[in-house]
């Protein structure tokens, strides 16, 4: 597997693999008094020139091509059909079904829908928030926390960026599948740019999400975080920020 150099895509096999679009997120920022055009013509166009530049004829959406739960905004209803439409001059397109696309099915009849894609009972394909059909593979790909890692100077301001994040399962876990090679967990930043992800190395961040983090199968502290520039940054216990002092009274 690949990431693309700079883009939050990854090339697997024939498959271009994305995740969480979040498409409909300008409405719930719009209820919040931001006022911010719709994204998807650059969503779809940036998605095409990814597959024109990789030569994929596969697009895997990793869960969440929707974003609002559990309704479905207008926006979604008069966006996200058409979108589909015109990707798949481009591609087959295959969405692992994410906490967000409730309803996709109705939305898009015709879409390949999926709870989990396995590629030579090797991959894992899956959005993350629910339990995998079972352990005993060699890599698991997933979304869903939007990672990214917060980098800050030394005056204590900075910002966070999209990262990958990769994770090994913890020696509790591994005894418990017996299994002689080490699975990797590999979590993709979310394709849509609105999202600035979740700082894994915060110490304010709250629980991480989906039962790789909330049962505990994952060595958090030792997973690795790479920039989409592929920029190795370390482990995630030696990034992990001090919370800045501040004087009480």
């Amino acid at each position: 597997m690949i990431p693309v150099y700079n883009e939050k895509a990854l090339i697997l096999n024939d498959f271009l693999i994305i995740a969480d679009l979040h498409i409909g997120l300008e409405r719930e920022l719009f209820k919040k008094g931001m006022k911010i055009p719709s994204q998807i013509a650059k969503i779809e166009k940036r998605i095409i020139d990814l597959l024109n530049k990789t030569g994929k004829k596969k697009l895997v959406i990793l869960g969440d091509l929707k974003h609002n739960i559990p309704a479905i905004s207008w926006q979604e209803y008069n966006e996200i059909p058409k979108f589909i439409k015109r990707l798949s001059q481009y591609a087959e397109i295959i969405l692992i079904k994410g906490n967000h696309d409730g309803y996709i099915e109705k939305m898009i009849p015709n879409l390949k829908v999926k709870k989990e894609l396995s590629i030579n009972d090797k991959i894992l394909l899956l959005h993350g928030h629910a339990n995998p059909n079972k352990l005993n593979y060699e890599y698991f790909i997933i979304g869903h926390n939007h990672p990214g890692i917060q980098l800050r100077g030394k005056f204590g301001f900075g910002n966070t960026e999209s990262a990958w994040i990769r994770l090994k399962f913890t020696k509790k876990t591994m005894e418990k599948i017996d299994m002689q090679k080490k699975p990797e967990v590999v979590v993709l930043p979310a394709f849509n740019d609105l999202i600035y992800g979740v700082p894994f190395n915060s110490p304010k961040m709250s629980s991480l999400l989906g039962p790789f983090f909330k049962k505990g199968l994952v060595d958090i502290d030792n997973g690795r975080a790479f920039l989409l520039d592929s920029t190795y940054l370390g482990k995630i216990k030696d990034l992990k920020m001090e919370i800045p002092y501040q004087k009480s009274g």
